[in-house]
């Protein structure tokens, strides 16, 4: 690897006065998020804050191989270097000394440090130090007080050198001698990526611009004006020049000659950006920002204990700030929770917020309104009325997301109410829509009319695979988030369920969708149509009453899931006349637990969702129920409803779990519900990207 690739060429940032005679400095947070450059651009993912506590934690420098980040942190009235292990998501202390260490930089030979330290006389020097913190000893000895520095190669230093004005210097370290290359120069020094030459602020009555100096000739040219507010720069590997003003990440257009917006962030801590780092491969960055005022969207939630969407955890805390989740952990071990707001749940367990995998938000009960008659006799402003109070009630129950699997002749209502929902309008959780889905021609319903006349059809019909890419490709373009595909329904010779799709038609669904990043779900109720749907490729199998143990052991064997919706079957029993807990139970309800059985026997992957809207919206903790009656473990069950719908839903980096970085959707139920799983009906709060939607 070259040095251009692996060195950070940091804007090394001390106060131009030397540091210990600062009273304190500023409270400032790291974050990193991940980089990607796309065919529109640079495209920048959701910001994780690793530092997360009150105080000054600054000057990110990344690993040579990206793993781990090293910083500055104040803390306790000393000031040393930090490291941020990306993997673990442990910081650990690099320096411990009586001196204070700033900016640290990767030298060129990959196995060294170098700092600017202040010594116990304040005098300011670049030093070198191990990278287990041990020191060596001064890189230069003459050369004084420094503030800033990037690496052109082994043997040449390029520094800031305070003064008045401050003068960029070029050091050789064989002989420790250095000298001026430019003056009153600004603080960002940083070597250029892919070439020897390094770029630098000059400051004027302008405000400053951004010069390149060639070391051959000592030659400088123009690269670009300073962005307002901010000298700190950063490079991408492939030459991009990025800096920031407010919170806004900028990059500059050189065909346009402007400073051009990559991404406004939201975050309460990244209002006012200053230092940026982009990560050897270009895959991350780190951004600096200044901390919000004490207990500005930081809330500290305290309950008894706190299921993390793998485990639980007795005495935990978790720390909120903004719409994100800060820290998690034992509640002595938080920082960053001075001025927060607290909030005690004595007796309380809190959890991600949950996600419903199976729901229909614009049908409710059947023993209210038979099906037929919500799809052909109800208006759509009442469905869409309804379906608004459905999300309200969904929300309060302590589902925050949910995967919404058909409108059920309501059209692409579902998209607009996820619009509404993602732009307050009306409270309810995060969605994802499948808009009609879709159904062979002739296998759906209502049906049971004269055949003279065409009646309206619960979803989408389509023969063919000319006709069924079509289909999707309108769906996709409708809105739909996942395609919704019946690979069987009622429509056999004696109103039994027989498969609807070939395999070759269902392959063509799943190929379509998988071309625009969309999965694809099937409803499917007997072997064969389970069997056709997953060797075409779908991602979860909706209800699977009928599947044997050859099909289940297909399904784990290709990672697709069962959303078993228990519920469902459960409720229609009853509307049908079944006295649960007096009558014996139906066949189908046997069959139904055996067939369940057989799935946690084979080991396949099992989606929480119930069919909600079959039975009330509010409910949803009935499925978790009967996943547990029916054989399943209270802890499998919980992560089902969390971790694992995030990861089957693609959304694992956002939701499903309690961990730094990830929204601030969480739940707080009294009692334990992994001990008794009925306690997720006893809702207390619920939070959705940080804000309190609902606390009794």
């Amino acid at each position: 690897m070259t040095i251009s690739r692996y060195l950070l060429c940091l804007a090394a940032a001390l106060p131009e006065l030397p540091p210990a005679a600062a009273q304190s400095p500023p409270g400032t947070d790291i974050f990193i998020a991940p980089l990607e450059r796309r065919p529109a651009g640079l495209a920048v993912g959701a910001p994780l804050n690793i530092t997360g506590r009150a105080g000054y934690d600054n000057q990110p420098g990344w690993s040579p191989d990206g793993r781990s980040v090293y910083y500055t942190s104040a803390r306790e009235g000393q000031t040393d270097i930090f490291r941020y292990d990306i993997g673990t998501g442990r910081t650990a202390a690099v320096t411990r000394t009586p001196e204070s260490e700033y900016s640290p930089t990767v030298m060129p030979d990959g196995g060294h440090l170098s700092v600017i330290r202040v010594e116990l006389d304040s005098t300011q020097r670049l030093w070198q130090f191990t990278l287990e913190g041990a020191p060596v000893g001064p890189v230069l000895e003459a050369v004084k007080p420094v503030g800033y520095h990037a690496w052109l190669g082994p043997d040449t230093v390029f520094l800031f050198v305070l003064g008045n004005p401050a003068t960029l210097q070029r050091a050789r370290v064989a002989t420790g001698q250095s000298e001026i290359m430019a003056r009153n120069i600004g603080r960002s020094i940083l070597r250029m990526p892919g070439r020897d030459a390094i770029s630098y602020v000059q400051r004027d009555s302008t405000g400053g611009t951004i010069r390149e100096l060639d070391p051959r000739t000592g030659q400088s040219r123009e690269l670009a004006p300073l962005p307002a507010g901010n000298e700190f720069l950063a490079w991408t590997p492939e030459g991009e020049l990025l800096s920031a003003s407010g919170n806004t990440l900028l990059r500059w257009n050189g065909r346009a000659s402007a400073w051009e917006e990559v991404l406004r962030f939201s975050e309460p801590g990244l209002q006012r950006i200053s230092r940026i780092a982009v990560s050897p491969a270009g895959d991350r960055i780190a951004l600096v920002g200044d901390e919000p005022a004490p207990g500005d969207g930081t809330v500290l939630l305290l309950p008894d204990r706190v299921f993390d969407g793998i485990e639980m955890h007795p005495g935990w805390a978790v720390l909120v700030r903004g719409d994100r989740i800060a820290a998690a952990g034992p509640a002595a071990t938080i920082e960053g929770a001075a001025g927060a707001r607290r909030i005690a749940l004595s007796g309380m367990t809190l959890l991600p917020g949950l996600i419903e995998g199976h729901s229909h938000l614009l049908l409710h009960p059947y023993n209210e309104a038979s099906w037929n008659d919500q799809v052909l006799r109800e208006s759509l402003a009442l469905r869409v009325a309804r379906a608004v109070n459905h999300a309200r009630l969904t929300l309060e129950a302590g589902f925050t997301t949910v995967r919404d699997l058909g409108t059920e002749g309501a059209a692409e209502a579902d998209v607009g109410i996820k619009q509404a929902i993602a732009q307050g309008i009306i409270p309810g959780p995060r969605m994802l829509v499948t808009t009609r889905a879709i159904v062979a021609t002739g296998s759906y319903g209502p049906r049971g009319f004269d055949p003279r006349w065409e009646v309206p059809q619960g979803a989408e019909e389509a023969s063919g695979l000319e006709e069924l890419t079509r289909v999707t490709r309108r769906q996709i373009a409708a809105g739909a988030d996942w395609i919704k595909v019946y690979a069987d329904y009622r429509w056999g010779p004696g109103g039994e369920a027989r498969p609807t799709f070939s395999v070759d038609e269902l392959t063509r669904i799943v190929e379509t969708a998988r071309s625009s990043g969309r999965p694809v779900v099937a409803h499917a109720a007997t072997a064969e149509g389970m069997r056709r749907a997953i060797l075409a490729g779908v991602e979860t199998i909706e209800h699977g009453d009928g599947g044997t143990p050859e099909v289940f052991r297909l399904m784990a064997e290709r990672g697709v899931a069962l959303c078993p919706t228990l519920s469902a079957g459960d409720a229609v029993r009853q509307y049908a006349g079944w006295r649960k807990g007096t009558d014996p139970e139906p066949a189908a309800i046997v069959e139904k637990r055996a067939s369940f059985g057989r799935a946690l026997a084979a080991g396949v992957p099992i989606c929480m969702g119930g069919d909600v809207g079959v039975y009330p919206h509010g409910d949803n903790a009935r499925e978790l129920e009967l996943m547990v009656n029916y054989g399943m473990k209270p802890l499998d069950a919980l992560r089902s409803a969390t971790a694992v719908n995030a990861r089957l839903f693609h959304l694992e980096e956002q939701v499903g779990a309690i961990r730094p970085g990830m929204l601030a959707d969480l739940v707080a139920v009294a009692g334990d519900p992994s001990v008794r799983i009925g306690d997720l009906r006893h809702v207390k709060l619920v939070m959705k990207g940080g804000a309190l939607v609902a606390q009794r």
